[in-house]
């Protein structure tokens, strides 16, 4: 894309799967930000890799969703998922597919977790929802 394209009105929904088979980042982390660099920046480096794997348009703006299908029932809190997702909406910045995370583009973002699955070859599926503005 050259910087002379206009950002897209997005008429559908993205399903972006992303690598990882377990929560890189949770709001449960402790320690100070220098024990949390490290991991951050190869979740943010993870995540940019995988929207440039699927070549997502640029866009105006977006409903930002991370999901989760677990393999197993054991009780998680939704709510930690926060950590990672607001990394995602970074990648999507630095891609250049959102102008910016803000909640002018960005309106709505949130994160949930669905019944268990068994996904080949095993472990957990993370997918990130970008859709459509209501």
């Amino acid at each position: 894309m050259t910087d002379a394209e206009p950002p897209l009105v997005l008429v559908h929904t993205i399903w972006l799967p992303l690598p990882w088979t377990s929560l890189p980042l949770s709001l449960n982390d402790r320690g100070g930000w220098q024990g949390r660099h490290g991991p951050i920046r190869t979740t943010l480096n993870e995540a940019r890799a995988a929207i440039r794997a699927h070549d997502l348009p640029r866009v105006v703006g977006a409903e930002v969703v991370l999901h989760l299908w677990p393999t197993d029932r054991r009780r998680r809190d939704a709510d930690n998922m926060g950590a990672t997702l607001k990394v995602c909406q970074d990648a999507l910045v630095a891609e250049d597919v959102l102008p910016d995370d803000s909640w002018v583009h960005v309106p709505f973002s949130g994160h949930r977790i669905h019944a268990p699955t068994k996904t080949p070859p095993h472990g957990a599926r993370f997918v990130l929802e970008v859709r459509p503005c209501d």
